[in-house]
C-alpha cells in the first residue's frame, strides 16, 4: 500500500468515528430523558436526532474521501510528496473544524426546530 492509500484509511476513521459520535456519546440520563413523554414535543429526542443528522453530515463526506483516498492508493497512482503532505494536513483540519463546529451546528439547527415546533403546537 502506498501513502495515499494510508492516508485514505486515515480520513475513514476519522469519518467513522463522526458517524457513530452521537450514538456512543449518548449517557444513560441522557437516554432516559428521551424516553419520557412530554407535551408537545420532547426536546431531548430532537437534540439527539439532530446530533446524529449533524454527525452523519461530517462523517459521511470524510469516509467518502477516504475510500477514494483507498481506491487512488489501490490502483497505484504515483503523486508528488506535496500532494500527500497537502492531503494529510487537510485531514487534520477538516477533523479539527468539524469537531469544534460540530456541536455549534448541531445547537443552532436544535433552536430553529424546537421554535418551529412549539409555533406548531401553541
Amino acid at each position: 500500500m502506498n501513502l495515499i492509500g494510508a492516508i485514505g484509511i486515515c480520513y475513514d476513521i476519522v469519518g467513522v468515528v463522526y458517524l457513530g459520535m452521537a450514538l456512543v456519546a449518548a449517557t444513560n440520563s441522557r437516554l432516559k430523558s428521551q424516553s419520557e413523554t412530554r407535551w408537545g414535543a420532547n426536546s431531548e429526542v430532537l437534540r439527539g436526532l439532530i446530533q446524529q443528522r449533524t454527525d452523519a453530515r461530517i462523517g459521511l463526506p470524510i469516509l467518502f474521501l477516504g475510500f477514494v483516498g483507498q481506491l487512488l492508493g489501490a490502483v497505484s497512482i504515483q503523486v508528488s510528496s506535496n500532494v500527500i503532505s497537502w492531503l494529510a494536513v487537510m485531514l487534520l483540519v477538516v477533523a479539527l473544524l468539524a469537531g469544534g463546529g460540530r456541536g455549534w451546528l448541531a445547537e443552532r439547527t436544535f433552536k430553529g426546530l424546537f421554535a418551529e415546533l412549539a409555533a406548531e403546537t401553541a
